[in-house]
């Protein structure tokens, strides 16, 4: 194994598996897009009903 894989492995951060990082931030992604696309719906809306 090369270094960059050792400091990857789990065995660097015992009390906080990488798995769990990562599926956090993917849902704080995924909220940030959809409140970024409820906003895009919100500004076309606005827009329609103003012409």
């Amino acid at each position: 194994m090369t270094p960059d894989e050792v400091q990857l492995t789990p065995e660097k951060s015992p009390g906080k598996p990488p798995r769990t990082t990562a599926s956090l931030l993917a849902i704080f992604a995924l909220i940030c897009l959809g409140l970024l696309f409820l906003l895009l719906i919100g500004e076309i809306g606005v827009f329609e009903i103003g012409n």
